[in-house]
């Protein structure tokens, strides 16, 4: 599932205060993060962050893992919002959303110039995955951005999609490949060929057709590389509709 209205994600209420403590720095972590736009890549790579407190849409309250019952007897933790948030001041840049009291987190509407946005025909939206899942507890609930506790190197993607404005699934995003580049680090001689491999992150089904270096992948989702100048180079793969992958960092020796 992929974490983003929470008032659609939730299928049913969960006992939760609605006091707006301050929220103490322990839990903090560092994690992989990456914020991908329609358009490029926003942020890529560790970030340290933890538990605190959260404004969007002129609504402040603990961003903690504790909303919603959603970690019953755990302590307080770092989460995707906390991620993002510790990026944004890092970066300088901005994002905003819509508070939802029911479930006490938000719906992240803008992240820096890139908003929700639909017509008659597509919907496009952000959401967040954690190592390319959403995890779900109680009777098939799904945490979102404030809920999802995070362990030590996990990654943690905020991406922007599009869906159809009919038949599109925004809970699941059905249709959508959020694709995962191997291997991240490749080091190779000029003119030596090295294969890679795309896959969805949520599935690992083979990715065909998807574009690294302006090499198509196969059936199998691999494509051979051949690069003829000596330098350090990064690569990503796209393909129309699905979310970029991560980033390839490739050194050329002579």
């Amino acid at each position: 599932m992929f974490s983003l209205h929470v008032s659609v994600l939730h299928l049913s209420a969960f006992l939760a205060s609605t006091a707006s403590a301050a929220v103490e720095a322990n839990g903090d972590n560092t994690v992989n993060l990456r914020i991908e736009t329609n358009l490029s890549t926003l942020y890529e790579g560790p970030i340290t962050s933890g538990p605190r407190n959260i404004t969007m849409g002129g609504v402040t309250y603990p961003c903690d893992g504790q909303g919603a019952g959603s970690n019953p007897g755990k302590a307080l933790g770092n989460c995707p919002t906390d991620a993002l948030d510790a990026a944004a001041k890092a970066r300088g840049f901005t994002y905003d959303g819509e508070f939802d009291g029911e479930f006490n987190d938000w719906d992240v509407t803008r992240i820096a110039t890139t908003e929700d946005w639909y017509n008659l025909t597509i919907i496009q939206y952000w959401g967040s995955l954690v190592n390319y899942q959403v995890s779900t507890f109680g009777e098939r609930l799904t945490l979102s951005g404030c809920q999802q506790l995070l362990n030590p190197g996990d990654d943690v993607l905020w991406a922007f999609i599009t869906l159809p404005a009919v038949g599109g699934d925004t809970n699941e995003a059905t249709g959508v490949s959020f694709l995962k580049l191997i291997p991240m680090s490749v080091t190779v001689k000029k003119g030596k060929g090295f294969t890679v491999t795309v896959t969805d992150g949520r599935s690992g089904n083979a990715t065909q057709n998807a574009s690294v270096a302006e090499v198509k992948t196969n059936a199998e989702g691999k494509a051979t590389l051949y690069l003829f100048d000596a330098g350090f180079f990064q690569y990503k793969a796209h393909r129309t509709g699905d979310v970029r992958s991560n980033v390839m960092n490739v050194t050329v020796t002579d």
